[in-house]
């Protein structure tokens, strides 16, 4: 962040591809970093499975029809009804929680470091409509996308 801001500061031939390298760095590593979020509570001993179900919600989190219980337990060769305890036997908290509380920080993040509009939010998660989306959105934060984004804005 030094390095940028001090390439703000100075005016010379290539401050303005030094600015751009560094910027896209900065988006890798807060990408990278939010591609990593795991529960808080994940057992020591979690095995590889869990956490390869782990990233591939991450990266189907947009999908949610890639998110059903029965796709994911066939994709990764489990019971449909093993799934749920042995995500909560590993992870402390339900699948369905889990994937809320993963796509809630997303959108979260999407209005305060976006100018996207709600229907665009709404179609990039797979909600129907904005109805949709606001009313996940205010089942875990009690107010709607447009009233979060206000409120953060400051």
């Amino acid at each position: 962040m030094q390095n940028l801001q001090q390439s703000c500061e100075e005016h010379g031939h290539y401050n303005e591809d030094v600015r751009r390298h560094l910027v896209n760095a900065i988006i890798v590593i807060a990408a990278r970093n939010i591609a990593i979020v795991k529960p808080e509570n994940i057992s020591q001993t979690a095995d590889t499975r869990i956490l390869q179900l782990l990233d591939y919600i991450q990266e189907n989190i947009r999908q949610p029809e890639f998110l059903k219980i029965g796709v994911m337990a066939e994709k990764f060769g489990l019971s449909s009804t093993y799934l749920g305890s042995y995500f909560r036997k590993q992870c402390h908290e339900s699948i369905q929680k889990y994937i809320s509380s993963y796509r809630i920080r997303l959108i979260e993040h999407r209005l305060r470091f976006s100018d996207k509009r709600v229907h665009e939010i709404a179609h990039e998660f797979g909600f129907a409509d904005e109805s949709h989306i606001n009313k996940f959105f205010k089942r875990h934060h009690g107010l709607s996308l447009k009233k979060y984004r206000e409120k953060t804005a400051g």
